[in-house]
Order: C-alpha cells, then structure tokens, then sequence
C-alpha cells in the first residue's frame, strides 16, 4: 500500500512562494486552486501554459484541480452556470495535465438536504456527464448536499463517474459521530484525503493537534491514497507530522512515497 503527499496551492499567495514550499516539504505534486487571485477556470490560455511552465521546471507534477463547480445552489436561476464553468475547467486541467476535478454538491438549505436529494443527482449527472473524460472528486462540506456520511453515501451510489474527497474536519463539524462513521464507511471509497484538523467547537487546528484524531485515520487507510496538505497552515511543519506519524504506524519513506 502506498501514500503520498500533495499540496493545495491557492489562488490567494504568490505561486513562487507556494513552489518554494512545496519543494522545501518534498512534495511533487500538487493541487492548483489557482493563481495570484485568479481561479483555473478564469485563467488564460497562455497563463496555464506557463503555470505549466513554471510547475514543470520546478519538477511539480498536478493532481488535481480544487474547483468551484457545484458551489451554486441547487434552486440558484444561475444554476447551468456550473456547466458553464466546467468548460473552461476542463481546458485547464488538460493544460495542466490532470484529470482529478475536486468539486461539491451544491449549496443547499437545511430543507433542501432532506427534500431535494433526487434532484441533486439529476443535475449533477448531468454535470459528469459532460465531463466524462475527468473524474469528478466530490468533497463534503457543512453548506453542502454532502455534509453527511448517509448524504455522500447516497450521491456515490447515483452519481455517474463520481469519486470522493475525504474531508475529515468537515465531517466533524456535522458531528463526531458522522466523523467516526464516515472513516469507516467513506474513507476506503475516497479518491484522496483532504489531511485538515479542527477543533471541535469549529476552530480550526494546526494538523494533528485537534478534534478529527487524524494518527487514527491514517491507520485506517487501506489502500492506495494521495493526502493533500492544506496551505493554510505552514507546509513544512504538516509534512513533518504526517510523515512522523506515517512511519509510526509502519511506513517507509521511499521515492516521495509512503509504502507499507
């Protein structure tokens, strides 16, 4: 079984700076949300043909995308806006060389989570479908359809083409019960791992030091898994930890790999 690391580059902090830490941690791939307050989606042509570049000649491979599809409500009159935005995704991540898209499903009010599951997934589908040729990796969120273990369980089981991202510390805001549940039926169907820590009362946590008992997730893996590293928190010191706690739970380190 193997693990490895990726990183989340954000549009909000210079790309050079983000590529200096990412190398620094002895990651190689990453995760682009955008750059220097630009989305993907909204970049150029020739913008992504030097993030390629530049991504390149640092020796940084993509993994995935970290788009905003799906982040329009499910009743918004704006709504084919989400089909509208996946064109320009697309071109992006055939740029930039990947075919993971990380998307949500959808806004939705309390109401609408018990009511509109149905209808979630006719949309959606038709989100996949256009999009055929990338995997759409669904990550659960508080405001989203998919904020628990039963609601992203549903939309895997209907949704054409669909993957997971595992985002722990979402979960545990719905609830430690829906944390503890979704590792054991959720994480093993997970594309890749978003590796964020918060505390219980929804603060958030440097990585390792909050609510989520990510050591024990970790140990919970059972296949092979990429881990995205957030940037909110310094890079370096997440690597760290999760490669200490990796090797405690009888991994070894080889080829910027976790093995066991």
């Amino acid at each position: 079984m193997k693990l490895s690391l990726c990183a989340l580059v954000t549009a909000n902090t210079p790309l050079q700076e983000q590529i200096s830490a990412v190398k620094a941690a002895g990651i190689s791939q990453v995760e682009i949300e955008g750059v220097n307050g630009t989305l993907v989606a909204d970049m150029t042509e020739s913008d992504l043909v030097n993030l390629r570049s530049a991504l390149d000649e640092a020796g940084l491979s993509v993994y995935a995308l970290a788009t905003d599809l799906g982040k329009i409500g499910i009743g918004d009159r704006n709504y084919k806006l989400n089909e509208v935005r996946l064109y320009p995704t697309m071109r992006a991540a055939k740029i930039l060389g990947t075919k993971n898209l990380r998307i949500f499903l959808h806004t939705v009010t309390e109401e609408q989570k018990n009511r509109d599951g149905d209808a979630v997934v006719v949309k959606t589908n038709r989100l996949t479908h256009l999009g055929d040729q990338f995997l759409m990796c669904i990550e659960n969120g508080v405001e989203y359809f998919t904020d628990t273990e039963d609601r992203m369980t549903y939309a895997l089981d209907r949704l054409y083409l669909a993957r997971s991202v595992f985002n722990p510390a979402a979960y545990l805001a719905a609830g430690k019960e829906e944390l503890a549940t979704a590792v054991k039926t959720l994480l093993p169907r997970a594309t890749y791992v978003r590796l964020t820590d918060v505390c219980q009362n929804g603060a958030p946590a440097p990585i390792g030091s909050g609510d989520c008992n990510l050591a024990s997730l970790l140990g919970e893996i059972r296949k092979d898994t990429v881990l995205s590293l957030s940037a909110v928190e310094d890079l370096s010191t997440a690597a760290k930890w999760t490669a200490q706690t990796l090797t405690a739970l009888g991994y070894t380190q080889a080829d910027g790999a976790f093995v066991k």
